[in-house]
């Protein structure tokens, strides 16, 4: 199946916050010629010693359940999970796209147009997953393209 221009779109928009979220991290990036073992190998132990305040496990990220949904955003993952959030958000109102309850691609409207606060459904709170992954991935994103991240 192939991405909508939307969706195209929208994870550009992602990509394009990186380096936002590794300064909130006191990291940075730099392009490299290591081997790609290594880089995977080395940002994601610098990434994750950076968000050893992570309250959830990859573990448990891969099989998220609403009872994992924080109760306050306090750690510094969850405060990035949900500035990711806010990002989707944005991106989305500013193309026209309005809350509904009912998912409806087509006529723009979207049941997590909220402030991630007030997710309420089971269904709902589990998509804040899909924030998870975006910032758990960072290392993993820039290895496969040749970047090697280290402090600031």
């Amino acid at each position: 199946m192939v991405a909508s221009l939307n969706d195209r779109e929208s994870c550009k928009s992602q990509a394009g916050h990186i380096d936002i979220k590794l300064i909130a991290l006191g990291l940075k990036k730099r392009k490299s010629t290591k081997a790609l073992a290594s880089l995977l190998e080395n940002n994601k132990t610098l990434f994750d010693s950076k968000l050893d305040d992570r309250d959830i496990d990859d573990k448990r990220l891969q099989n998220y359940k609403e009872e994992y949904f924080p109760a306050s955003f306090i750690t510094l993952f969850n405060k990035l999970g949900r500035a990711e959030h806010n990002g989707w958000n944005a991106f989305h109102y500013l193309r026209g796209w309005t809350y509904d309850k009912n998912k409806n691609k087509q006529a723009k409207r979207h049941d997590c147009l909220l402030p991630i606060e007030k997710f309420q459904t089971d269904e709902t709170k589990e998509t804040y997953q899909y924030d998870l992954f975006s910032i758990e991935n960072i290392p993993h994103y820039l290895a496969y393209a040749g970047y090697e991240i280290m402090q600031l």
